[in-house]
């Protein structure tokens, strides 16, 4: 019997370590570094894994991160990499799925790869290889002031990897001790210079439809007199929360605020409208109390929620939409209707307007932003 055993456990051993090498090795580049690297394609059988040019590796997925039905095989580039050499514990923030915003400070090693990589490969599906083992649906979305790299729909388990791989030589407290993610502009704000640009300052408050814009859009809201403070998957309880230091205290003429998707999709737990809106007219009022001119703008239109499905947000986005439009108009602020622009006959957002009919595409803030321009020469009096 304990032949029986050491044979069966020899074959075993075999058959892993034959599934490695048609992973790892068939190109014959070897065992990746841990870094960051782009995701090509994948592949699902082994005829797949030929004429693989020399900038590219193959390596094998480790299922347990990853949907069961994805394919076997992940071809990354080789040539498109940034070293996981840190120099602070990664911090982490939960969305609604469950999944992470993954913020990652690299050391010395890595800053001089990171601009570059960030610049050519925002947005873009990102491998994040451990030991020989990639994690995927991952996206780098923007580099944060101070070398900070950050990767979204990074999931709990891959977070906690990388905290225990760098348990002993990396420090700092997760950023849900940050609830309303203050520290995000902290550093920004502080060497904004108090002295204005030509032209008013304009602050945008809002959430990822806020922040992905310059990407989406390059040249309309990198204006240097507009200063970009969304933060993705925020709600307006949070946007209250950080509306001094990251409004107020900059002393902008105008402030956008587009506000409310996430907490319809329950991001924060469920909210009523009402909650919803008197977060919107509160960060208002203490905008125009501070001499802060105001545009409140619609929620856009989403039929669904790909990361909280069933919710039917479409008919309480309007309802909400009309709780502003009222009090803009009771207090004399400016309301801009993206919704009137962007809506289908199923009241969600035109599936040629949006990359998951939440968030607009280029065509979507091409639409808006001529309207925001308007509105701005409207509120500033221009």
């Amino acid at each position: 019997m304990r032949y029986i055993l050491t044979a069966l456990s020899l074959l075993l051993i075999t058959c892993i370590c034959s599934q490695k090498v048609i992973g790892q090795n068939s190109t014959g580049l070897g065992k990746l570094e841990d870094g960051f690297y782009v995701v090509l394609k994948t592949a699902n059988d082994e005829s797949s894994l030929q004429d693989i040019s020399e900038g590219q590796r193959i390596i094998t997925y480790n299922k347990e991160f990853l949907d069961p039905d994805d394919d076997q095989f992940l071809v990354i580039d080789a040539t498109d990499f940034v070293p996981l050499s840190l120099k602070e514990k990664p911090t982490s923030e939960q969305q609604a799925d469950k999944s992470q915003n993954f913020y990652l400070a690299l050391n010395d090693i890595a800053k001089s790869k990171l601009e570059q990589f960030t610049t050519v490969n925002l947005y873009k599906i990102t491998a994040i290889v451990v030991d020989g083992e990639a994690y995927t649906k991952h996206k780098i979305k923007s580099v944060i002031d101070g070398g900070y790299l950050q990767i979204t729909q990074c999931t709990e388990n891959t977070c906690r990897l990388l905290y225990d791989q760098f348990e002993d030589n990396v420090v700092g407290l997760p950023s849900h001790k940050d609830w309303a993610n203050l520290q995000r502009f902290a550093s920004k704000n502080k060497t904004l210079e108090i002295v204005k640009e030509k032209g008013n300052r304009v602050v945008f408050m809002g959430n990822s439809i806020t922040e992905e814009w310059p990407q989406k859009s390059p040249g309309f809201i990198d204006n240097p007199s507009y200063i970009n403070r969304g933060i993705s998957g925020q709600t307006t309880a949070q946007m209250l929360v950080r509306f001094r230091p990251d409004v107020i205290d900059l002393k902008p003429d105008l402030v956008v605020l587009l506000a409310g998707i996430n907490d319809i999709a329950g991001n924060t737990g469920p909210m009523s409208l009402e909650t919803i809106a008197n977060n919107i007219k509160s960060m208002a009022e203490l905008a125009k109390v501070n001499g802060i001119k105001v545009i409140l703008c619609s929620i856009l239109p989403a039929y669904d929620f790909p990361w909280n499905p069933g919710l039917n947000p479409s008919k309480k986005v309007i309802q909400l939409n009309k709780m502003i439009q009222d009090f803009a108009k009771q207090n004399d602020m400016v309301y801009l209707d993206y919704h009137s622009e962007m809506v289908d006959e199923r009241l969600g957002m035109k599936k040629e307007l949006s990359r998951d009919e939440v968030h607009p595409n280029v065509k979507g803030y091409k639409i808006m932003e001529p309207l925001l321009e308007e509105a701005i020469k409207k509120a500033l009096g221009n």
